[in-house]
């Protein structure tokens, strides 16, 4: 099964659901007033460490300055 989800989507089914987790926690980041804490646990994440340290890697910007731009 995960032979052929990844020969379809080019990509592992972790990793799939890395970017999904990522593209709603951004739409939080973005759209919302939640807590990085909130929107971390909210989207899947264990804790803010491991939810910036993805975020940072696929978006190359650190949380807090998207926090200080736009909150």
């Amino acid at each position: 099964m995960t032979r052929y989800f990844k020969k379809q989507t080019g990509t592992t089914f972790y990793q799939y659901l890395q970017k999904i987790r990522l593209k709603h926690a951004y739409y939080d980041l973005m759209h919302t007033d939640m807590k990085i804490i909130d929107i971390a646990l909210n989207n899947g994440f264990k804790n803010v460490k491991s939810f910036e340290k993805v975020f940072q890697n696929e978006y190359k910007k650190h949380l807090q300055i998207i926090e200080k731009v736009y909150n």
